[in-house]
């Protein structure tokens, strides 16, 4: 559905020489994933404004995709099963959060996380790139971009815990996206 979407909409800006022909594969791949990345905005906002976590949601979303560009990560074989897969994990995440808030162990879960995280990274990213026809220079460029990534999100989950310790659900929603991610690496 997605794919057969974006190619009527790249056939139509060929069409219209908007794009040339010569970059009408490349355009179909980037079409694909703005409009995956715009129904998982949409799809996440619903269930955070039903489940009454809709800043949580839209953390754990942006804090995944930022990492799932870079580093990459497996997929299930449609996108209904991943967004059921990854939003329950998400509604998951932003509960354990919730609920350690209150008991004061989300630093320790945080730290937890984002250290098997950097080590999955390390180890693993960028993901399968070694049997694509992925450049060595892209591949460096796409590694160093996640460890960046990383350290970014990882200075934003500092932060939010040296700002405000009642901030803590959000910085632990922040590493259970992130190491989901690390996992999906595996």
């Amino acid at each position: 559905m997605i794919g057969t979407l974006s190619v009527k909409i790249c056939k139509s800006l060929v069409k219209n020489n908007i794009i040339k022909f010569d970059d009408f594969q490349t355009y179909i791949k980037k079409l694909q994933k703005v409009i995956l990345l715009i129904l998982d905005v949409i799809g996440f906002t619903v269930i955070g404004i039903l489940f009454n976590c809709l800043s949580q949601m839209m953390l754990f979303i942006i804090s995944f995709r930022i990492m799932r560009m870079f580093a990459g990560g497996c997929w299930l074989s449609n996108y209904i099963k991943n967004f059921i897969c990854f939003s329950s994990l998400a509604l998951i995440s932003v509960y354990i959060s919730s609920v350690n808030e209150l008991s004061g162990n989300n630093i320790i879960i945080t730290v937890v996380l984002m250290f098997i995280a950097l080590v999955i990274f390390f180890k693993q990213a960028p993901y399968k790139i070694k049997f694509s026809s992925c450049s060595e220079e892209k591949r460096k460029k796409l590694r160093r971009n996640t460890f960046i990534a990383y350290f970014l999100q990882a200075l934003v989950v500092l932060i939010l815990f040296l700002i405000n310790k009642n901030l803590s659900s959000y910085s632990c929603t922040i590493a259970f996206a992130i190491f989901i991610q690390s996992v999906t690496l595996l």
